[in-house]
């Protein structure tokens, strides 16, 4: 359920996933080797909150963080090891119709 949730999520709301991207390649630019996603989420949701008017534009599941790193992983295998994973509901992750978005 919340794979498909997720899906639906990031469908309508790709601009995270950019961000998420973004933070990330800055992190591995300045020469950092193991990232947090929650704090890369938690930065993206700081972020949306003072830039805009509308407090729901910040609101990103905490259940999704686990599958925006496993999605960068996947995307950027040359960075697979940036995160580390664990056992959650995450590892269902599976492309919706062969496709993440």
């Amino acid at each position: 359920m919340g794979n498909l949730n997720f899906h639906e999520f990031h469908r309508t709301n790709p601009n995270i996933f950019a961000s998420f991207q973004d933070q990330v390649f800055k992190a591995i630019k300045s020469g950092k080797k193991k990232l947090s996603a929650r704090t890369i989420i938690e930065f993206i949701r700081w972020n949306l909150f003072i830039e805009t008017e509308d407090d729901s534009a910040y609101k990103i599941n905490n259940n999704y963080i686990p599958y925006y790193a496993r999605m960068f992983m996947k995307d950027h295998p040359e960075h697979g090891g940036i995160f580390e994973l664990r056992g959650d509901a995450a590892l269902d992750f599976e492309p919706v119709q062969g496709k993440f978005f």
